[in-house]
């Protein structure tokens, strides 16, 4: 537990709901059990236009937590709403609902968020499932391919010697993070028009481009219940990523990387089509495609405004 409670930052963490059901106690019991001053810490839930009752006792049971309910489901950058008016905060944390978080999670990214400054967020590793199941890791940091693929670095294996050693990634993962308010203030916050998935990966790329840095830290440990607030393996899932991928990389890749993962999805397309196999992955592949090609003068748009604004090291020579 931190005993001197002088220069320890301000934290606002940030819990997205939409019908996480009993969920959402288990991961808020975790955030009251956090090892940081209760006065140097807010909670926030946003609740998505949820339908199952799961925030209806929320002010009784978590007396202290902020509840901000979305008139609709905006999808993940409904984020935002808590991230516009960061004045007093230092550092901002993002839970999944369906995330629980070990006592010293906090303090642990913390800490090496403050002794760098040049880091825009500390990644804790990301355990699958809950503390009963053997150690298998779910996200250690993410990393981007050339066709601006985002993956969790270290996915599905066992957790050993090689997730114990802390590195630099090239992203985070949104399911639970802690980011410096000031790269929030000078990178922005997340694309709402993803509505889901891509947004930690846009927002982990511009601030890349931007000069800042990010770091997975191995003890600060979190267990998450992958997919359990969104679903796995959707059509409306399978869509939503091919199209944000392309949106993503159009957005901020090398023209080089724009063009391998325009041609990479359009030949997948291709190619599943010759092949007569017209099922779901292939129909939303297509849709996916198509969704990407109406986007693309808004991602072009956006990408020459991203790419005409100075680095953080050109702004402060």
């Amino acid at each position: 537990m931190i005993d001197d409670k002088r220069d320890v930052p301000f934290v606002r963490l940030v819990v997205l709901n939409w019908n996480a059901g009993y969920l959402l106690d288990r991961c808020l019991d975790s955030l009251h059990g956090l090892e940081w001053p209760k006065e140097r810490l807010e909670i926030v839930v946003i609740d998505n236009a949820s339908t199952d009752g799961s925030v209806d006792g929320l002010a009784a049971s978590y007396p202290g937590v902020r509840l901000v309910r979305n008139s609709s489901n905006t999808g993940f950058g409904a984020n935002n709403l808590a991230l516009d008016d960061l004045d007093g905060v230092d550092q901002v944390g993002l839970v999944n609902p369906d995330a629980v978080t070990e006592p010293t999670w906090l303090s642990e990214l913390s800490r090496v968020l403050v002794a760098d400054p040049g880091l825009g967020a500390a990644c804790p590793k990301i355990l699958l499932g809950t503390r009963s199941n053997s150690r298998i890791i779910q996200n250690a940091g993410s990393v981007v391919d050339d066709s601006g693929n985002s993956r969790d670095r270290g996915f599905g294996q066992i957790d050993g010697p090689e997730f114990d050693q802390s590195a630099e990634v090239f992203a985070w993962c949104g399911a639970a993070v802690v980011l410096r308010a000031d790269y929030l203030r000078d990178v922005g916050l997340f694309e709402e028009r993803f509505f889901l998935y891509y947004e930690d990966t846009d927002l982990s790329w511009r601030g890349q481009n931007r000069g800042w840095r990010y770091r997975y830290v191995p003890a600060a440990e979190c267990w998450h219940l992958h997919g359990a607030a969104t679903g796995l393996d959707t059509p409306e899932m399978e869509r939503l990523q091919a199209r944000n991928r392309l949106l993503v990389s159009t957005r901020n890749a090398s023209a080089q990387g724009v063009m391998r993962a325009w041609l990479y999805s359009l030949g997948g397309a291709v190619l599943a089509l010759s092949r007569r196999n017209v099922g779901l992955s292939t129909t939303s592949r297509l849709r996916a495609f198509v969704g990407a090609l109406r986007q693309l003068p808004w991602a072009v748009t956006t990408r020459r405004r991203l790419r005409s604004q100075k680095s953080r090291e050109d702004r402060e020579v």
